[in-house]
Order: C-alpha cells, then sequence, then structure tokens
C-alpha cells in the first residue's frame, strides 16, 4: 500500500493519505484514487509518493520532513529508554501488581471472615497484607521482587 502526501501552501502544511482511497474532495485534487494507478497523473495534481524513515526505538524524540522533488521523507528521531526510565516504569508496574494484591485479600480482612479465622491464619495474613504493603521500600530493584506467598 502506498502512502502519498500533498503540500497545501508554502507553510509547509502536509496533507498524508495511505492509498488506494478516495483523495479529500477540495479544488486540484483527484476525486477517484483508486482508478489511479499512474504515478506521473497524481503527482500532475500535486500528490507525491511519501516515505517514513524510523529506527523504531522506544521514545519518540522529533520528526524532520525533507520535501524532495519526487517524494517527501519523514524522518522520525527516536531513542531508547534510559536505565532510570525503564526502572521507574517497572516499579510502577510493581505498584500495581501490589495494589491488586492488597485487593484481592481485602475480602479476607472483613469483619465477618475475620472473625472466622484461627489467631495463626489472622497473623499470617496479616503477615502478607504488611509484605505486600513494603514492597516497594524494601526492595532494591524493581526487576528482582520476592513477591509474598498468600497463605
Amino acid at each position: 500500500m502506498s502512502l502519498f502526501c500533498k503540500i497545501e501552501d508554502n507553510n509547509g502544511v502536509m496533507t498524508l493519505l495511505q492509498g488506494p482511497v478516495t483523495l479529500p474532495n477540495c479544488e486540484a485534487n483527484v476525486s477517484n484514487f483508486n482508478a489511479i494507478s499512474d504515478l506521473t497523473v497524481l503527482k500532475s495534481y500535486g500528490w507525491v509518493p511519501y516515505e517514513k524513515i524510523t529506527e523504531d526505538k522506544e521514545i519518540f524524540v522529533s520528526s524532520e520532513i525533507e520535501v524532495l522533488e519526487d517524494k517527501v521523507v519523514e524522518t522520525i528521531i527516536t531513542r531508547d529508554k534510559t536505565n532510570k526510565e525503564k526502572s521507574d516504569e517497572q516499579w510502577q508496574l510493581v505498584r500495581e501488581k501490589r495494589d491488586e494484591l492488597l485487593r484481592s485479600s481485602d475480602i479476607d480482612v472483613l469483619a465477618d471472615k475475620w472473625e472466622n479465622l484461627t489467631i495463626e491464619q489472622r497473623n499470617a495474613l496479616s503477615k502478607y497484607r504488611q509484605s505486600l504493603r513494603d514492597l516497594p521500600q524494601d526492595s532494591k530493584s524493581p526487576f528482582k521482587i520476592n513477591w509474598p506467598v498468600k497463605p
């Protein structure tokens, strides 16, 4: 599938379309894109091939557009995440999992269920929930978590 674009004015306003589709219905545009197989016809109406070059890394940095005689090339500048960004993201996932584990054990500490537990069961459940709450502070790396086991 081809990509085409048209520079709409001298300010660099660009319309991008992915074919085969019908071009926008405005002045100087072609109306039946599906029937046009000759690139010279599209070019005569100002539509030129569009090419996107990207390294497909994790973080978008910027975009540079170069208008050539026969095509428009957009170069997407990207970068990898830093170790801190990866760590921060992983800590967020750890917190979300920890919160979900706490929520899923909330039912066990409701009064009607709690009163039917033995002292040992209550202590084990309390210790488990406290271990979950202490997880972020007690762990040095978000990639190596010792998750407590629910009793």
